[in-house]
């Protein structure tokens, strides 16, 4: 069997991140550059979808006092197939973070590694095991948060669920509607495509979240995937974060005034959320889940392959 990696774009950002801000703590192994710390997840939250490109996402963090750079590279061990991604530098005290979506098959192992002229700066193995495909009985719900906060929901007691039923589920009343799987990740981990997204049916964006937060190619790709029929849900509190996606659109909203609670772009919506609490508010949040169980799948992963390829070898 043969490896097909599919690298459709990536993107690379200078952040200045505050401390604590990762949500997974990665304990240094032996070898690592001292001070050098560097998170990669492939898919969300160990989930992927094999027919959509996979996102592969880092975020490199130099605690030492100097200049470090390097390339990061994915290897197949038993075969020695290699993936050069890109080559990255971080000054002193600085985070940076690197996203690419590509395709895995065939792989039964991967290593990922940072490699600078001063040697191996940073290597792990990446789990290709036990991640877990999205149900198409479900309807999936990212929630982008920077605190660390995972969104789960409670269900009743005696209501019936499935063996499908994850720990967190949405399980609708009287079983009208999808269950709905939350997913949660910080900001780093959101796409540089819209590729990714086609397997939701809705995204939350946090209160906690700030338009630099994330960077221009992230909400480009959060911009299209709405116009695509995409639900995204933003608070009242954060109308920074829905004119920053608004101005990512490619679409202009139809009917409504700009600050109506639902806007309709293109096949999609944004709706801000109303209350004081915004996206904290657990019952809001809950309603938003019913809400997503019970609107049907809008954007179809196909609809993505004409413009994977025309983005192929288009930088970020």
């Amino acid at each position: 069997m043969m490896l097909r990696f599919l690298l459709v774009c990536s993107s690379i950002l200078m952040l200045s991140l505050p401390a604590g801000f990762a949500q997974m703590t990665v304990t240094a192994a032996r070898g690592d550059y001292p001070g050098l710390d560097i998170q990669a997840e492939l898919g969300w939250d160990g989930f992927i979808d094999a027919r959509t490109p996979t996102p592969i996402s880092f975020l490199i963090s130099n605690n030492s006092q100097d200049v470090l750079e390097g390339t990061l590279v994915l290897r197949e061990p038993n075969t020695f197939r290699t993936l050069v991604l890109e080559n990255l530098t971080a000054g002193p005290g600085s985070s940076r973070q690197f996203g690419s979506i590509i395709h895995l098959t065939d792989w039964e192992q991967c290593e990922a590694s940072w490699e600078g002229p001063r040697g191996v700066l940073w290597t792990r193995p990446v789990s290709l095991i036990g991640l877990r495909q999205y149900a198409p009985d479900k309807a999936a719900l990212l929630y982008v948060e920077e605190g660390g906060r995972s969104l789960k929901f409670s269900t009743p007691a005696g209501m019936p669920v499935t063996s499908g039923t994850l720990p967190g589920d949405f399980v609708p009343l009287g079983g009208l509607g999808q269950q709905v799987t939350p997913i949660s990740i910080p900001p780093w981990q959101l796409p540089v495509h819209p590729g990714p997204l086609t397997v939701l049916r809705g995204l939350v964006l946090a209160d906690t979240l700030k338009p630099e937060s994330l960077n221009d190619s992230q909400w480009n790709a959060l911009g299209h995937w709405l116009c695509m029929g995409g639900l995204v849900f933003v608070s009242q509190n954060s109308e920074k974060l829905s004119d920053r996606l608004l101005k990512s659109c490619p679409l202009r909203p139809d009917g409504p005034p700009s600050d109506s609670p639902r806007l309709l772009i293109g096949s999609g919506c944004l709706s801000r959320l109303p209350g004081p609490q915004g996206t904290a508010d657990e019952q809001l949040l809950q309603q938003v889940a019913e809400i997503v169980s019970l609107e049907p799948g809008r954007v179809q992963p196909d609809v993505c392959r004409s413009q994977e390829q025309e983005d192929r070898y288009a930088p970020a």
